[in-house]
């Protein structure tokens, strides 16, 4: 006997349809289309405006969802597939209506947002565990990915209120703060990974955002490589980079371009992210790091290449508390805003 089982969800993201041939493309329309051993969601969602990370930055591939597809997993958390949502309105807005048909012995479901999938090999992956799967899964180099975790029989909890998908990127802005006679011309952060993983995974605390928890983990993906070789400053209000560890030896570092007070020519920069005891900060998915610059930088160099290996301009005070926004050294500051 065929199930139809309609929910209706409200979905506000905090930070077309890809399809591979092993991917459930069902026919969505009508009572008389849900397949047998299926069942129908159908889900609203929207992106909000925010303060800390405005709409036109949200999504470097051109703003908001452009694509939901839905990972499916049974009692024991073993894939059994992967489901494309209809956009039935909507489509790369900030708002939208989605549906589609999953499983009925789903029982766990990992909503990802923009995610490429023409080199998932779905079939090699059927019946093997969730963590197998999620946490091998990769980001598309420079694509802001959507993601968040349901069982289905919480579905129903979100007819009114926010399932909260967060993004797989950390964001940078440079500020200069009132007063300050420090004009820059350009910067931008080195030393990026090229790929990232999309859902966050400890093996402590499982499958978790992480700003949700009192200790944060960064989840690394087995492929390192890093996002090629800059050659110079960019002129970007603000800089998306996936999450790292960010250690003495694979350090990420600002490049910073511009002029202190009255000089006549610019110089280049070196700031660490690091704190006052000189121990790196790691860079967490879906958190805000607001460099904001309060006096003279130091050390300054002639050309792009010397900044890269010179001393850093100083050392930058960072937080990751909800309730300690920002600190500084009275020269720099760098503050960490949750998205």
């Amino acid at each position: 006997m065929k199930r139809y089982i309609k929910t209706v969800i409200s979905i506000a993201i905090l930070s077309g349809t890809i399809a591979s041939c092993q991917t459930e493309d069902l026919p969505l329309s009508g009572i008389n289309a849900v397949p047998e051993g299926y069942r129908a969601v159908e889900f609203m969602a929207e992106v909000p405006r925010m303060n800390e990370v405005q709409t036109k930055a949200v999504d470097p591939d051109g703003g908001g969802v452009q694509n939901m597809t839905i990972f499916c997993f049974d009692v024991n958390s073993l894939f059994i597939t992967t489901v494309t949502a209809e956009i039935l309105s909507g489509k790369g807005g900030l708002e939208g209506t989605f549906k589609a048909n999953v499983p009925d012995h789903t029982v766990t479901m990992h909503f990802i947002g923009n995610q490429n999938l023409t080199y998932f090999k779905e079939d090699s992956y059927r019946g093997r565990s969730e963590v197998d799967v999620m946490h091998d899964l990769e980001a598309s180099a420079g694509r802001m990915i959507y993601w968040n975790r349901e069982t289905i029989d919480n579905i129903d909890l979100y007819r009114t209120s926010a399932l909260k998908l967060i993004r797989n990127q950390a964001k940078f802005t440079l500020e200069v703060a009132d007063g300050v006679r420090f004009t820059p011309s350009g910067w931008v952060v080195v030393n990026t990974n090229a790929f990232g993983t999309v859902a966050p995974y400890c093996a402590e605390h499982g499958f978790e955002a992480p700003h949700y928890i009192d200790r944060p983990f960064v989840s690394m993906p087995g492929n390192l490589m890093k996002l090629g070789d800059f050659l110079d400053v960019r002129n970007n209000s603000e800089e998306y980079v996936f999450e790292t560890e960010n250690t003495a030896d694979d350090p990420i570092d600002l490049i910073v371009k511009g002029r202190n007070g009255d000089e006549t020519e610019d110089r280049y920069y070196r700031i660490s992210i690091i704190d006052n005891t000189g121990d790196y900060i790691p860079i967490y998915r879906n958190h805000h790091y607001e460099v904001i610059i309060q006096g003279e930088l130091l050390y300054g160099q002639e050309t792009f290449e010397e900044a890269l290996t010179t001393p850093a301009t100083n050392n930058v005070l960072v937080s990751v508390s909800d309730d300690i926004k920002q600190i500084g050294d009275g020269v720099n500051t760098l503050s960490v805003k949750e998205t």
